[in-house]
């Protein structure tokens, strides 16, 4: 039984990949990067998903709102640009 054992050890050894292959390495970077792609993706749509939901539940004021923002486009603009900043900036600090 030892002697099975010493052998399985020896055969799994040599099977494991070397952490100096650069094929190996980038196997994993790979992997890592896709989760990370995939996690950015699903937060992405949840929060399209949560964006279009509350557009529908408030459709029916948008009426006036899109008046007023069709008769204030340069004070919409500079609000819609500052919230993207914003958001792009807080995402930047949470990434770093």
């Amino acid at each position: 039984m030892e002697t099975l054992e010493k052998q399985l050890t020896f055969l799994m050894a040599n099977r494991a990949p070397s952490t100096h292959d650069p094929a190996f390495n980038l196997g994993v970077m790979a992997r890592i990067e896709k989760r990370r792609v995939h996690r950015e993706l699903m937060r992405h749509l949840l929060i399209a998903l949560a964006a279009g939901t509350i557009l529908f539940l408030l459709s029916p004021g948008l009426d006036t709102t899109l008046q007023v923002i069709h008769e204030n486009v340069l004070e919409t603009l500079w609000v819609i640009g500052t919230a993207l900043f914003l958001m792009q900036w807080s995402l930047d600090k949470m990434e770093a």
